[in-house]
């Protein structure tokens, strides 16, 4: 009987075990981890499946080297398989610049110039041809990714322009609207749950904290997506997204102990908000909340109620193929606006403070942006932006992308101040950006581009 017993207890920590592990029968007919969940890539995924065979073919060739020919000493030493595991699937790779630095040196330019002397060459003309596969004037020291400029000054100097556009006093009610995967990538790593499903509690929350900041109603979490093929592939590759990818099987799963690494990875981050479309809703929140959850393809609202089961119905009309959160957001805040006086923006990017200056005449609420940390968050009213810098408002997105964004180069030395100076300056420069992005053929560009751009 005794034994019995101490069988029963061991068969239930056996099943205790078992299911806090990862489902290996699911859809996914990848490899994963049992214990994290983490994915197999292809060279490990190979090695894995093939290591009997190799390791019995490679027996077949030590007998009949050793042995049976005689051609290998029998004492010589084995080389080692070095087939890949999940031990150094988490090893991170450095990416290597393709082209090396070259660094200019003032005695070259005087022997190009006494050559040039020599033999009676046009030097001016000689250097208004590019000395490298890339202009340096379109990219990075190495030649190897677009030059990067500093978006936030664009923001910045709005701000000087429109000086009382920071507001100090909280709206008495409005819609919060906040970009998902920024509010996760400002948890602290260091105070994190050990679990998922403790992760997604976190998650929502943070978004009702914020939501009550600024006296929300509704508060709409909305994310990225990431597409396979797409236009932001070489600043994620900047970014240096080769992290080990995982699967996120249930609540109980542990978070990985790299957790930034684990967020370099776009299908990481589509895994992640795929677990939390389907987890926030099971949540039993203390307060009265309408939350509507746009991290998938798919926007439902969710009502919650303490006590009471949360009601979700699903938003077909808000369903957007856009990849960036950041257009998303603002498509966000015009449906807040119907039942909204005002709508918060809770981002920490430029780019989305940009596109609602630029979209803020189109949204029938006043639109405010929630920005920066610490001592320096602030709260921006983009509606008495747009409306003071008048004409240019509409055209701002285009202005930032032509003077470098993540997919577009910025003009080296050149920066976003000078650039918003020049074109309020000027109406045939605001009327050129107008067209800009009116059609898609590079050979369409508009008729002004080129004396913007030499202005």
């Amino acid at each position: 009987m005794f034994r019995a017993v101490k069988d029963s207890k061991d068969v239930q920590s056996l099943l205790d075990v078992l299911t806090s592990l990862v489902n290996p029968f699911g859809d996914d007919s990848t490899l994963l981890s049992l214990s994290s969940g983490a994915v197999a890539d292809q060279q490990t995924t190979t090695d894995l499946l093939t290591a009997k065979e190799i390791g019995e073919n490679r027996l077949d060739g030590f007998v009949k080297e050793r042995l049976i020919d005689k051609s290998v000493d029998f004492f010589a030493a084995i080389k080692t398989a070095k087939l890949k595991t999940f031990a150094g699937t988490s090893k991170r790779k450095t990416a290597k610049p393709e082209y090396q630095v070259i660094k200019s040196d003032r005695s070259l330019f005087i022997q190009l110039l006494m050559v040039a002397k020599e033999r009676d060459l046009d030097l001016k003309q000689i250097l208004s041809y590019s000395l490298s596969p890339v202009p340096g004037c379109l990219s990075s020291s190495d030649l190897t990714s677009i030059a990067k400029t500093t978006k936030s000054s664009l923001l910045k100097h709005m701000e000087t322009v429109v000086p009382d556009c920071q507001l100090h006093i909280k709206p008495a009610e409005c819609a919060v609207v906040i970009d998902a995967m920024a509010l996760i990538q400002s948890l602290p790593s260091q105070r994190l749950p050990g679990k998922f499903g403790a992760f997604a509690e976190l998650v929502l929350e943070r978004s009702f904290q914020i939501a009550k900041q600024f006296n929300g109603t509704r508060v709409d979490l909305v994310g990225d997506r990431y597409d396979v093929n797409s236009i932001k592939d070489v600043e994620r590759r900047r970014r240096n997204q080769s992290a080990q990818q995982f699967k996120i099987d249930r609540p109980d799963q542990a978070l990985p102990v790299q957790w930034k690494e684990f967020l370099r990875s776009g299908a990481n981050k589509a895994v992640l908000q795929s677990f939390l479309s389907r987890q926030l809703p099971l949540q039993q929140p203390k307060e009265m909340m309408t939350m509507v959850l746009a991290m998938e393809y798919e926007v439902r609202k969710c009502t919650f109620e303490p006590g009471a089961a949360t009601i979700t119905e699903d938003l077909p009309y808000l369903k957007s193929d856009h990849e960036e959160a950041d257009t998303r957001l603002l498509l966000h805040a015009n449906d807040c606006a119907s039942s909204s006086n005002t709508v918060v923006i809770w981002s920490p990017d430029t780019d989305v403070a940009v596109i609602g200056i630029g979209s803020a005449d189109k949204i029938s609420a006043n639109v405010l942006f929630a920005t920066g940390t610490g001592k320096n968050q602030r709260l921006l009213d983009l509606t008495k932006i747009s409306h003071n810098i008048g004409q240019l408002a509409p055209v701002l997105p285009q202005l930032h992308a032509f003077t470098g964004c993540d997919t577009t180069s910025s003009f080296y030395g050149k920066g976003k101040k000078a650039a918003f100076t020049l074109a309020k300056a000027n109406d045939d420069h605001i009327t050129t950006l107008q067209l800009l992005g009116k059609e898609f053929a590079l050979p369409s560009l508009p008729p002004g581009i080129e004396k913007l751009t030499c202005a």
